[in-house]
């Protein structure tokens, strides 16, 4: 595979819905890590929101900052399709807690 053809698949694959992206670039089900940085109310704030499209992580580590201002979750989630894992991230990139989501 040369160059052009790695841009044209990078430019169908970014033309694609969220959802049917991560179905062509991730296997499923999954054990997925989903990573954010935010305030001290983020870990309520996340785990509300997961419940609310019924979600339970599997798992919750928790991390502060060096100087406590911001606190870094891993969220372990066992995801069993594309859309489930857009879902995820359409119930937590909006919250107000949120500064960085991977």
């Amino acid at each position: 595979m040369d160059q052009n053809d790695y841009d044209t698949e990078a430019a169908r694959l970014a033309a694609l819905p969220r959802a049917e992206r991560f179905e062509a670039l991730m296997t499923f089900p999954q054990r997925y890590p989903l990573k954010l940085i935010g305030g001290d109310t983020l870990e309520a704030e996340v785990r509300d929101a997961l419940a609310a499209i019924g979600i339970t992580p599997v798992e919750v580590r928790r991390r502060a900052s060096s100087k406590g201002k911001y606190t870094a979750l891993t969220v372990e989630l066992d995801v069993a399709d594309g859309g489930t894992l857009d879902r995820v991230y359409a119930a937590v990139e909006g919250l107000e807690g949120v500064r960085y989501l991977l």
